[in-house]
């Protein structure tokens, strides 16, 4: 190496790596290779790189040493053609070794912190919270990497974002950002079929069918700003990805228009799932469109198409309380007529007095569509009934009958033909292809936890069984006194458990003790102001743990546990709902 190149002067290029690299791999006996971000090279130079290190290693001598290459580098398709069938290893597969790697690293950093106070008086409990909570913010990232720059990041992210774009043609281009807008702002992670359908659906196509729906194959357009998640959903890598597109790019800003564009494709596709619940469509179209994956959307649709509406009109109207028209007021008026025309088909005894004035708060972003009134009295019913509390045992169809509207019964007959399928061998007018194809993506978790607002509502069970057992855990009858905590509904088993929510989710009503806390029902104001049988209820249950649910920060752990296999797969719901972060 000294007498050929350094005594020599000679200037570093890769015409001399050609030289230099061959003949230390024939000299080193074992020699390891790493080149680091391979995606972070222009794109035009990814095959050029691979073939460059393969021709090396293949002008070795006879005889040489061993080599092994490690490249590393973002999910980008183009990279994984180049590399074909190689040895690969996805870090998102090492997920919990990453995170613990990294919770012992902060909780190295943390120790020597604490060391170097001296005698400054600090909490052990308050020192394990800022390590809990670096490790949760890390969200699987190094602390270096974290510490990066945000102009450096968002320097990566323009170069991504342009070789998206320049690779697409403009209807491709506008998929992928309908794409971004539906993982970005919706309210819950999202599998891919629900993707699928409301990427399907927008301004210049409103009907989904098999012509129009869209493949899976579309998310690697969307790649490295995107990864697969658990259980078959799909993510932002990160997400400073949405911090970068609400700052960076005009159409992402405020979330106007990925609200208004989600908004409608909810709407559209609501329009359609109407059909499930018609008396005049026929039972067996029916379940042909669920098994052609027609209806992927109808879960996500079911519980959050009003907040979508709700939020793009709030986001529209600013300080006016006058909603301009759109595309959107036009299509929720056409929709709100069907739903009332199916509605007194299915239900003509019910008294219209009483179905809408149903009792109970409504949501004041409701009075946005008052120019509207079929769209604001659907909105009203649907938004009283959500306000009220779960129905009664899980299993009853204590919500059909409460529900004003159309949207429980829909989703009812939606989890009947998803578990109808699951174990169907043959449908008439469905190929076996097709059928098998539904069953791959929905017949593990085709039976759907029954209570509203549960995570396991969207990620259901393999069996009947399985989500009884997991039903059972809703028998809880402690509640979060927060109104809009999704525990003041769910609830707890024990007073320890929910004393540890309210630590780890709302601190600030913790600087005096909560209002009250309901067992079964709200607590009476003389029972409030005898706290004594409450604390010492408590005191009694502090030693009966339960891990029914898991929590981001603390796992509660049980005493007897139910079904180990349940206890493995809730821990989907808790680990994908974002209900814990500072934005929510």
């Amino acid at each position: 190496m000294y007498d050929s190149f350094i005594s020599q002067n000679q200037t570093p290029s890769l015409k001399q790596l050609h030289k230099v690299l061959p003949t230390l791999l024939s000299i080193i006996p074992s020699t390891r290779i790493i080149v680091d971000g391979l995606d972070e090279c222009d794109a035009s130079q990814y095959k050029r790189i691979v073939s460059e290190l393969t021709a090396c290693l293949a002008k070795r001598e006879p005889g040489a040493g061993s080599c092994k290459i490690l490249i590393t580098s973002q999910d980008v398709p183009q990279i994984s053609r180049l590399l074909g069938r190689r040895s690969q290893i996805s870090l998102y597969d090492e997920h919990q070794a990453i995170n613990s790697a990294i919770q012992k690293f902060v909780e190295s950093k943390v120790h020597d912190l604490e060391q170097n106070l001296g005698d400054f008086s600090h909490g052990g409990d308050a020192m394990a919270a800022i390590s809990q909570a670096l490790v949760d913010k890390a969200e699987g990232l190094t602390p270096y990497a974290r510490a990066v720059k945000p102009e450096l990041t968002s320097f990566s992210y323009n170069r991504i974002w342009a070789r998206i774009e320049s690779s697409l043609d403009e209807n491709r281009r506008a998929t992928a950002i309908r794409i971004f807008e539906w993982i970005a702002f919706s309210e819950r992670p999202l599998k891919k079929h629900e993707v699928q359908g409301g990427v399907t659906l927008h301004r210049e196509n409103k009907v989904i069918n098999e012509e129009t729906h869209i493949s899976r194959n579309v998310f690697d357009t969307c790649k490295p700003l995107l990864e697969d998640g658990p259980h078959d959903t799909i993510r932002l890598v990160h997400s400073s990805v949405k911090e970068y597109l609400l700052k960076h790019k005009t159409s992402f800003k405020r979330g106007l228009l990925p609200h208004y564009d989600i908004a409608f494709s909810c709407t559209n596709y609501l329009s359609a799932s109407l059909s499930l619940v018609d008396p005049d469509y026929d039972e067996d179209r029916r379940m042909i469109d669920v098994g052609k994956d027609l209806h992927g959307l109808q879960i996500y649709m079911n519980e959050f198409w009003m907040e979508h509406v709700l939020t793009y009109a709030d986001l529209a109207c600013g300080e006016s309380d006058t909603l301009p028209a759109s595309d959107l007021t036009a299509v929720l008026q056409i929709v709100s007529t069907r739903h009332e025309s199916i509605w007194s088909k299915v239900n003509p005894s019910i008294e219209e007095r009483l179905r809408k004035n149903l009792p109970g708060p409504v949501d004041s972003r409701v009075d946005l569509f008052k120019h509207h009134p079929d769209v604001h009295s659907l909105l009203k019913m649907l938004s009283a009934f959500r306000k009220l509390p779960n129905g009664a045992a899980a299993g009853k169809s204590s919500d059909v009958l409460r529900d004003p509207t159309l949207f429980t019964p829909m989703l009812h007959k939606y989890h009947d033909m998803v578990q109808r399928l699951g174990t169907a061998k043959s449908i008439e007018g469905l190929s076996d292809t097709r059928l098998a194809a539904f069953k791959r993506v929905y017949g593990s978790t085709a039976f759907l936890c029954r209570i509203r607002g549960c995570p396991r509502a969207s990620h259901g069970f393999e069996s009947e069984n399985d989500r009884a057992e997991h039903e059972k855990t809703h028998s809880l009858n402690l509640y979060c006194n927060d109104l809009s905590c999704p525990y003041n509904k769910l609830g707890f088993m024990t007073a320890h458990a929910l004393k540890k929510h309210m630590l780890q989710c709302h601190p600030v009503s913790q600087k005096k003790p909560p209002d009250a806390l309901r067992r079964g029902r709200q607590m009476s104001e003389s029972a409030r102001a005898s706290p004594s049988n409450t604390e010492v209820q408590d005191e009694e249950e502090d030693h009966q743990l339960v891990d029914d649910f898991e929590f981001p920060s603390e796992r509660i752990t049980a005493t007897k546990r139910p079904d180990p296999k349940l206890e493995n797969e809730d821990s989907f719901a808790l680990a994908t709902t974002s209900w814990y972060t500072a934005e929510s």
